[in-house]
């Protein structure tokens, strides 16, 4: 909700590398944002983003943070 009040509209993800070490990976990407704030314009956003998962102990993968 916090997102839609301040606009943004939509978030388009391209992760651009992964590499994996043991039980982490690195996930870095950029987002394209789309940004229309009541009665103005539709703008866009480019940022990039860093991503580490873990391995949990069924294998499975968990997001642990989020830059």
């Amino acid at each position: 909700k916090a997102q839609r009040d301040g606009g943004v509209q939509s978030a388009a993800l391209t992760t651009i590398d992964v590499e994996t070490s043991g039980d982490v990976a690195y996930e870095v990407g950029k987002v394209s944002l789309t940004i229309q704030p009541a009665g103005k314009e539709p703008t866009t956003a480019l940022a990039k983003y860093v991503v580490v998962w873990k391995r949990q102990a069924d294998g499975s993968w968990k997001l642990h943070r989020d830059i």
